[in-house]
């Protein structure tokens, strides 16, 4: 076996290797700020789920509850950080803001950076982060077909009221 083909076999397994490990176990690079703002939304759940219950999303209401959550945050750069965590029948976080996509998740909760800096540091981040989904400034996704009609119906929900509020 020549040199040249030596090289092209490491090659080749190598790719191989990398390319049949399960994608949840390769590296997931997040941006430099990362790990600041799960330590932010972190020290925001007490806060955030003291009002939980409060949170009043309309048709949408139930989206929040009983769910497996990955939240995608980007900023001005187009770097991109996921984050995830359970909700309970209240809304309420259920344990800590982790690293990474949730293995399981029920609901994509995407955002940018300055709007979750936004809602984490919040005194009231139940208010901050409904206000911001007024403005369109954080989306759901369903992740199960009960929760996509439910993101579905809310988005086309919202976009009506919003239409219709202009000829008001």
């Amino acid at each position: 076996m020549t040199h040249t083909n030596r090289a092209l076999v490491v090659v080749v397994a190598a790719f191989l290797v990398t390319a049949s490990a399960p994608v949840g176990a390769q590296a997931q690079s997040q941006p430099p700020w990362a790990d600041q703002l799960r330590a932010d939304m972190n020290s925001m759940v007490d806060r955030y789920n003291a009002n939980a219950s409060s949170l009043d999303l309309g048709l949408g209401d139930a989206i929040l509850e009983d769910e497996r959550v990955t939240v995608r945050v980007v900023d001005d750069q187009g770097r991109v950080a996921y984050y995830n965590f359970d909700t309970n029948a209240r809304k309420e976080i259920t344990g800590e803001v982790q690293s990474g996509q949730h293995d399981e998740a029920t609901l994509l909760i995407e955002t940018d950076k300055a709007t979750m800096d936004e809602v984490s540091s919040a005194s009231d981040p139940v208010a901050a982060l409904k206000r911001n989904i007024d403005e369109n400034d954080v989306t759901f996704e369903g992740k199960t077909p009960t929760n996509w009609a439910l993101a579905t119906g809310f988005s086309v929900a919202k976009t009506l009221s919003d239409t219709l509020s202009k000829f008001l």
